[in-house]
C-alpha cells in the first residue's frame, strides 16, 4: 500500500498553499496518497484543527511549512517534514533572529528533515542538520499564450498596485494579480514562465520566477522580505535585482536582470520523504 502523506500549508498567502500543493503533486506523481489541509488566503485551493484532523487521517508523515502543524504533529506522534527558508541568519534585527531562532531550533529538534528551499549558495547562516533543497514551485499547468510583458505579484502585506498602474502607463501589458478583474487561479507559473519578467515582495513569487526562468524585480515591504532581498544583493544571486522604491522598479523592468536557472525543489522532498517511509 503507498504511503499516506499529510501536506499543510501556513495560513498566510496564497504562496504558502502553492508551495506546498507543489510538494503534494510531487508525492502523488511518485506514488504517495496525499491528504491536504491548511486555511487562510490558500483555503479556496486546497481544508483545518490540525490535532483532530492528524488523528482522523493517520497518516505516514505530516510535510507543512506551518509551526502550528508541526506541533501538532509532535504530538499526534507523526513523523515531520518541514519546509522553511527564514532562517535566523537572515536577520540583521535582534527581535526577527530571536523569533526565527525559536522556530527553527522547534522544527529541526522535531523533525525527520528540515527542508531549506533556497535560491542562494551555501553560507556559514545555514543551520546543521538543515537539508538545502531548489526552490519550490506549482508547475504543470498549461502554458500561457500571448504572455504579458510584466506580471506584479504583491505579498499578503505589499500592495504593487501604483507600480502596475506606472508600469502600464509606460506602455508595458501588464498583469496585476491584485487587480479587481483578475481571477485567482492554482498557480502563477505559466504567467510568469510567458512573462518577461516578474515584480514581487514575497518569498514563494521569487521561487516562482527562479523556477519559471524568468527574471524577477524585489520590491520588499517587510522585515523578512528586506532579508531575503539582502541576500539575493550580497551573494548577487543571478536572475534578480533588488529595487528598493518604486523609481528603482521602474528602472529595473525597464533593464531587467539575466534569467535565473534553478530545477524544481518540489519532487527532490517528495522523493525523499517517500523514500524514508516512516512506518511500514
Amino acid at each position: 500500500m503507498p504511503p499516506t502523506v499529510a501536506v499543510t500549508h501556513y495560513p498566510e498567502g496564497a504562496g504558502h498553499a502553492t508551495r506546498m500543493a507543489a510538494i503534494a503533486k510531487a508525492i502523488e506523481a511518485n506514488g504517495g496518497t496525499v491528504r491536504m489541509a491548511g486555511g487562510g488566503a490558500g483555503t479556496e485551493f486546497v481544508a483545518l484543527d490540525y490535532r483532530a484532523w492528524l488523528s482522523a487521517t493517520d497518516p505516514d508523515a505530516l510535510v507543512t511549512d506551518d509551526m502550528f502543524a508541526a506541533i501538532a504533529a509532535s504530538r499526534c506522534d507523526v513523523p515531520l517534514y518541514v519546509l522553511k527558508h527564514d532562517m535566523p541568519g537572515l536577520y540583521d534585527d535582534l527581535a526577527e533572529r530571536t523569533g526565527a531562532r525559536f522556530h527553527t531550533r522547534f522544527q529541526l529538534s522535531s523533525a525527520s528533515e528540515f527542508f531549506y528551499p533556497v535560491v542562494w549558495p551555501e553560507s556559514s547562516a545555514d543551520p546543521d542538520r538543515a537539508t538545502r533543497v531548489p526552490p519550490v514551485a506549482l508547475d504543470g499547468q498549461a502554458p500561457v499564450e500571448d504572455g504579458p510583458d510584466v506580471v506584479v505579484v504583491p505579498s499578503h502585506y505589499s500592495s504593487l498596485s501604483r507600480i502596475a498602474e506606472h508600469l502600464d502607463r509606460q506602455g508595458y501589458d501588464v498583469l496585476d494579480v491584485a487587480d479587481d478583474d483578475w481571477e485567482a487561479v492554482p498557480s502563477l507559473l505559466p504567467y510568469i514562465r510567458a512573462a518577461d519578467v516578474v515584480v514581487c515582495s514575497g518569498y514563494s513569487t521569487i521561487m516562482d520566477a527562479a523556477v519559471a526562468g524568468t527574471p524577477c524585480v524585489v520590491h520588499p515591504a517587510t522585515d523578512e522580505q528586506d532579508a531575503v532581498a539582502d541576500w539575493l544583493e550580497r551573494f548577487e544571486v543571478t536572475g534578480f535585482t533588488v529595487a528598493p522604491d518604486p523609481i528603482d522598479v521602474l528602472d529595473a523592468v525597464a533593464a531587467p536582470p539575466p534569467a535565473p536557472n534553478f530545477r524544481n525543489g518540489a519532487t527532490v522532498i517528495a522523493r525523499r520523504v517517500l523514500t524514508d517511509r516512516p512506518r511500514p
